[in-house]
């Protein structure tokens, strides 16, 4: 699918003159407006969200510094069948389990319902810690907060204030301007130092009320004091935000709304805080995959890092080195002798390519996880050392030997072992990176790795590239059917491209035969 509907180019920002203190919030938490308190009605919807607030900075105020994200949304409840927003959910990084400091906080959350009584008078009632359900992290360490509304009824007010410390600085998640039901306010504010420059990119946008960076003066705040610092300040304000004409259940919902993007581009050693070495390890897009323990000691020894958005060249020239992507594609895994007798039976390319993946289909069971890294298997320089005092290659690719040994695996550790058999056996096979369903379109122009949540494979038989997808799903199909995007990223061996992934994609001629439906 191409972005057709992507109405704004990148913007990105720079330090303006204009040296000015931040402005206010549009709206403060606790403090509602007599308009709406006595609004009944807009536009026929069950609810409308009267202020919605989103700002990124650095923060300090436990010691250490974060990308700090603080989001402010207030709801007015206007008929009965509204009540149903009284529930919200919303999802955060769990930095305290994923970090080893004690000190680091998971969120801080204040919650609220606001009435007026017969008398008039404004009635506050608070959201207690009972009424909210805290989801356990995944394996990435992506939690969720619900929270359970009192005394809500038509004429209400919900609002919340959340404050989340993240990593993410680099590829933070898309700010949303667009919901289900009509937005009265909608701004984002992202406050950085002036050597932290961010690629800003609005989606399905027509037009903006406010769109614009300038220079501020504000402050860190740490425990026992402050340090002021000229910054950037990212300004989108939308007003009269329409709701979203898709069901929830609708793909069309999460991708056919307004959005709002930034992507890290260059962040500058100039600028360095006091204890500002933890903030910046999400420029590795291995990070996310790290188990607690990696991530712990990842946290320790990150250090800072200036960072400058990669090109693709300099992504392939990345990925290739990897011990956690490239590395696993080329390293021995003892099945030469299988793979030589099972395609000996067959004379043409496209045979031998189907019975290579057969043979990989029956090796492991998708384990429902979507990853683009696999385990790191022995490090390469081990191997070679082993291979210099051995007569022969050295059987030591176990990061995916244990696929195949436990039956079982990531898409990605199945279709890197497909890989590695199509390029043991003399093929030309890349892996491809693409987004699923359940993840998010791809914009070939504006992107970085962390879009990617997929790879499949790609050999080259007869000057065409033929697309595999090892990962079973009991469809029968050579492709998974829940890949999404007209283009995946093509990852060769000293460059990366972007090639079409969209159906129809390209088979094998008529007489390919698959075995194992």
């Amino acid at each position: 699918m191409t972005f057709w509907k992507i109405t704004f180019c990148v913007f990105f920002l720079s330090a303006c003159t204009l040296i000015s203190i931040g402005q206010r919030p549009p709206a403060k938490y606790g403090k509602v407006e007599e308009k709406e308190i006595t609004l009944t009605s807009y536009k026929g919807a069950d609810a409308v969200i009267l202020s919605d607030y989103g700002e990124y900075k650095f923060d300090a105020t436990t010691g250490v510094v974060f990308f700090l994200f603080t989001h402010h949304m207030r709801i007015k409840i206007l008929t009965e069948a509204g009540l149903r927003y009284a529930t919200q959910q919303i999802p955060y990084y769990d930095l305290h389990s994923a970090s080893y400091y004690p000190y680091n906080e998971t969120y801080n959350l204040r919650a609220q319902t606001i009435n007026v009584n017969e008398k008039g008078k404004v009635v506050e009632s608070k959201v207690k810690v009972r009424s909210t359900e805290v989801a356990k992290p995944d394996e990435n360490f992506n939690a969720s907060v619900t929270i359970h509304f009192p005394d809500v009824k038509p004429g209400s007010i919900i609002e919340y204030e959340i404050t989340i410390p993240t990593i993410e600085t680099v590829n933070p998640a898309p700010w949303i301007v667009q919901y289900d039901i009509p937005s009265l306010w909608n701004e984002l504010r992202i406050i950085t130092p002036l050597e932290f420059d961010y690629a800003i990119k609005p989606y399905n946008i027509d037009y903006s009320n406010v769109s614009e960076n300038k220079g501020i003066t504000t402050s860190v705040k740490y425990p026992v004091r402050s340090v002021t610092i000229s910054a950037n300040q990212y300004q989108f304000i939308r007003k009269e935000v329409p709701a979203l004409p898709y069901s929830g259940n609708s793909m069309d919902y999460n991708n056919s709304r307004m959005i709002v993007k930034f992507i890290l581009d260059f962040a500058s050693k100039k600028f360095l805080l006091p204890e500002m070495n933890e903030i910046i390890k999400a420029t590795d897009p291995e990070y996310r995959y790290m188990d607690k323990s990696e991530k712990q000691i990842a946290l320790v020894l990150s250090g800072y890092i200036l960072y400058k958005r990669p090109d693709a060249a300099k992504i392939a020239k990345d990925l290739n080195k990897s011990e956690e992507f490239g590395v696993p594609l080329v390293l021995n895994m003892g099945l030469n002798d299988t793979i030589r007798k099972l395609t000996a039976i067959y004379n043409t390319d496209e045979e031998k390519v189907a019975a290579i993946y057969n043979f990989v289909r029956e090796q492991a069971v998708w384990n429902n996880q979507y990853r683009i890294f696999v385990d790191a298997g022995v490090p390469r320089f081990v191997i070679k050392l082993a291979e210099k005092f051995s007569s022969g290659p050295v059987k030591m690719n176990t990061s995916l030997q244990k696929v195949i040994n436990k039956q079982e695996g990531t898409n990605s550790e199945i279709n890197s072992i497909l890989i590695n058999l199509l390029r043991a056996s003399g093929f030309k096979a890349n892996p491809v990176l693409v987004g699923t369903l359940s993840n998010c379109y791809i914009d070939t122009t504006f992107f970085n790795l962390q879009q990617f949540n997929h790879v499949i494979a790609a050999v080259e038989i007869n000057g065409q590239q033929i697309l595999l997808d090892a990962v079973k799903k009991g469809n029968g199909s050579i492709m998974t059917s829940d890949i999404m995007n007209e283009f995946g990223l093509m990852i060769e061996l000293k460059n990366a491209r972007w090639i079409p992934v969209a159906y129809p994609y390209p088979v094998l001629p008529v007489g390919f035969k698959m075995t194992g439906f």
